[in-house]
């Protein structure tokens, strides 16, 4: 993560996301669950609410690069947006925790996806919880 401003900044991270869903076998009630992992590469900007406070809010939001455990699938592009907060409990260290929304481009051509009709995409929620140590403080 790097400060642009007091409010602003900009971060790139690597994320291991697996999705769990529910899938209805043919002429059966009974449901199956089945995942899918991704592993994401993105670049958010962040907006902080609160950069005094003890409990620091933020919004985010950003591209990325979703790769899929499936054999032989390809890596989609996608944008992924949330929000959280950091709370400080030393100057130097805080507890994250959010949700973010991510939604993936399912077209095999970048340029298939911006056509609305012809668009397909996935889209899930996942809730984060982390542990951040900042070299320096809160400055």
């Amino acid at each position: 993560m790097y400060g642009l401003t007091d409010a602003i900044a900009v971060m790139a991270f690597v994320d291991y996301i697996q999705v769990k869903f529910d899938v209805t076998g043919e002429g059966s009630e009974a449901y199956d669950i089945d995942s899918e992992n991704f592993l994401l590469f993105s670049a958010n900007i962040m907006y902080f609410f609160s950069t005094e406070a003890t409990l620091c809010p933020f919004v985010m939001v950003g591209p990325g690069l979703y790769t899929n455990s499936v054999e032989g699938a390809d890596s989609k592009f996608g944008f992924n947006g949330g929000v959280g907060a950091l709370y400080f409990f030393q100057e130097n260290m805080a507890l994250e925790f959010g949700g973010r929304f991510h939604y993936i481009f399912d077209s095999e051509d970048a340029d298939e996806a911006l056509d609305l009709e012809e668009t397909s995409s996935t889209t899930f929620a996942e809730v984060f919880v982390g542990f951040k140590y900042f070299f320096g403080g809160m400055e």
